[in-house]
């Protein structure tokens, strides 16, 4: 079996962290598959950082270079916001730069690669994901080969609509794409007319998309808004909004039965009683600071279950976004009355508020 040469690459450009976190959850998911089955991995492993990062982590070395089997490519996923008045992330900027400064394109400096970008943004603005269009423009221009079209996510009809499908294909996309033969290139996928119709981007002159709910009076970031591969960040922010703070997770997991209450993380209790559900951690998160505070708590929970599972009255906990409620089935639960008379199921909220309340 043909292996890479390269690892691959995954570079993000994230105003309020959503765009990491995707980037982040596609690199574990790569080295999971590595630990898991590394024969089965057309790459040998995964470099993940910022945009800017590109010199820091090596990328060039790898893309300058023509692969020793012909016909391979070197990987490369991005995964970008756009800020402002269509400006690129601060994490990003110098990668744009050097995209920019690569002006020779008929040498086709980005021919030994295979690519492809996912943009975050909300339709409200008037230039759509600025910075994803401009740097899939950029990178085809100069001879990369697009692996699929430019996923753009639309907060202002649901980013889940193109942020699941995309993420969940792309690691089979850019392998498919890395390992066929030079032959098959000309069938590289263009610009869906269906995804967008390319305009006159600027690399240089975002134009105005923003990362966030703005007030009529201010500029604000548009909505690095996204969904994980487990779960996805589906909520903008304002650059007026303070972040949210964050708190100490000092956190005490208490079960009721019918008659009296006991703490769970005393290890002090055996409960005769359990709780047919599982315990429901859900977060509204813009920033991730409310997202880290739930997935802190449901991962003290679940090591009080592996280590002390007779003194948990929850069996499981189910954690994820307040709009992926219905997906993890907690209605279900909720709707159900508990066989023990008296006890009741668990849910924990985590939410933050961006902008003017929203």
């Amino acid at each position: 079996m043909i292996k890479s040469p390269s690892p691959l690459c995954i570079l993000y450009g994230s105003a309020t962290g959503n765009a990491e976190h995707i980037a982040k959850d596609l690199a574990e998911k790569y080295n999971k598959l590595i630990q898991s089955s590394p024969d089965t991995c057309y790459f040998p492993s995964v470099i993940c950082g910022e945009m800017d990062e590109y010199k820091k982590k090596k990328c060039p070395t790898y893309w300058d270079t023509e692969p020793e089997v012909a016909g391979t490519k070197h990987g490369l996923i991005i995964v970008t916001s756009t800020t402002g008045n269509g400006d690129v992330p601060e994490n990003a900027g110098r990668f744009v730069r050097y995209l920019k400064r690569k002006t020779t394109a008929p040498l086709q400096p980005f021919k030994h690669c295979a690519f492809a970008v996912l943009g975050l943004g909300d339709t409200n603005y008037d230039q759509f994901c600025n910075t994803g269009k401009a740097v899939d423009k950029k990178l085809h221009e100069l001879g990369g080969m697009r692996v699929k079209d430019l996923g753009m996510a639309d907060e202002a009809t649901g980013l889940e609509e193109v942020v699941e499908p995309w993420v969940d294909s792309i690691l089979d996309d850019i392998t498919e794409s890395c390992r066929r033969s030079s032959s098959s290139t000309s069938t590289e996928k263009e610009e869906s007319p269906i995804a967008y119709k390319p305009a006159n981007e600027n690399l240089t002159n975002g134009t105005n998309e923003a990362e966030a709910k703005t007030s009529s009076k201010s500029v604000a970031p548009q909505a690095d808004v996204s969904k994980t591969l487990t779960q996805k960040t589906v909520s903008a922010e304002s650059n007026s909004s303070p972040p949210e703070k964050s708190a100490a997770l000092n956190t005490t997991a208490n079960a009721q039965s019918t008659t009296v209450t006991k703490s769970v993380t005393s290890g002090d209790a055996t409960f005769t009683t359990k709780s047919p559900s599982p315990l429901c951690i859900l977060y509204g998160s813009a920033t991730g600071n409310a997202e880290h505070i739930a997935k802190d708590l449901a991962e003290k929970y679940n090591k009080l279950i592996q280590s002390s599972p007779d003194t948990c009255y929850f069996p499981s906990v189910i954690c994820g976004e307040m709009d992926e409620y219905k997906k993890k089935k907690c209605p279900t639960y909720w709707d159900t009355e508990p066989e023990v008379a008296g006890t009741k199921h668990g849910l924990i909220i985590v939410t933050s508020t961006t902008g003017n309340g929203d």
